[in-house]
């Protein structure tokens, strides 16, 4: 379903080149409107990383205008494997097939070219997502990702952005890019959400999530082996009549979606495929998905 109701010409899209907008859409994490984030990676780790990366020389994502393209963002969750077909369908009709993280090499492995990866996990293991090299994909790759994965694309068409998640993020990227020379990408606490901000901040409007479940299915948390993952405590969460399983970062990845689109929803318009948790709550209604999050908040 779509989220947003109306038709694209009664939409007023948001200038991103205005400099305002462009640097409250970043700073949102700064103000608490997205639930704190707890990171995989000490702080200390991610500021060096940052530190690092943006002195390598690589162009920065900005503003684009309006694109015609669709673009199917393509996660690991288990759900995916239903749906190589329609993905390879969308490929050769001229879609634009974006991968996160592993799902670059379930692409490749199911013969669809991605156009695109997006990764922001600043953890070193990343690295081995992309040690394929893929001809006339782009890399976009966050700032706070680990030196070693930007020694694997550093000959590739990479870019590098900015997820901007807290005062110190902004102040060394301040210092280096004299204050205004930068954009931060808003999203929320995952590859995902970021990369629909980034994708908007590109000029894409349309897009299609698949295997963006934020839960577990069938016992598998990824349509593929990704051992980093199997030791993730879960914990059952009921929505509306429907139990899911989640690890704790799935549960995070939802409310934050639904912050997400409550604030920024009139910016695009998303389908989320399969029978996850994203999906089923946007089938349910986003609003009331929002709402009961309100109730909970308050009773905790």
């Amino acid at each position: 379903m779509s989220v947003n109701a109306q038709s694209p010409d009664q939409i007023q899209y948001a200038d991103l080149s205005d400099e305002k907008l462009k640097k409250s859409a970043g700073l949102i994490q700064i103000k608490g409107e997205h639930l704190g984030n707890k990171l995989n990676v000490d702080p200390e780790a991610i500021y060096e990383n940052i530190r690092h990366s943006i002195t390598l020389g690589l162009p920065q994502i900005f503003p684009h205008p309006l694109a015609p393209y669709k673009v199917a963002i393509i996660g690991g969750g288990p759900s995916l494997e239903y749906f190589v077909e329609d993905i390879r369908e969308r490929f050769w009709r001229g879609d634009k097939i974006i991968a996160l993280n592993n799902a670059y090499n379930w692409l490749i492995d199911n013969n669809i070219r991605p156009s695109a990866i997006v990764m922001a996990d600043s953890r070193d293991f990343m690295a081995r997502f992309v040690e394929r090299d893929v001809p006339t994909c782009k890399y976009f790759i966050a700032s706070q990702c680990a030196p070693e994965v930007f020694a694997k694309v550093m000959d590739r068409e990479t870019y590098i952005w900015h997820c901007c998640n807290d005062e110190t993020e902004v102040e060394i990227l301040d210092e280096y890019y004299l204050g205004t020379n930068y954009v931060p990408i808003a999203g929320g606490s995952t590859v995902a959400l970021r990369a629909i901000g980034l994708l908007r901040t590109l000029g894409y409007q349309y897009m299609d999530l698949f295997g963006v479940d934020s839960c577990y299915m069938d016992g598998k948390h990824h349509a593929y082996e990704q051992p980093e993952n199997d030791d993730f405590e879960t914990k059952k969460v009921v929505y509306a009549g429907q139990t899911f399983i989640c690890a704790q970062w799935m549960v995070k990845q939802y409310r934050d979606f639904l912050g997400f689109l409550s604030r920024d929803g009139n910016q695009f318009f998303i389908n989320v495929h399969g029978d996850g948790l994203l999906a089923y709550a946007l089938r349910v209604n986003a609003q009331v998905c929002i709402d009961e999050l309100d109730q909970q908040a308050k009773g905790e």
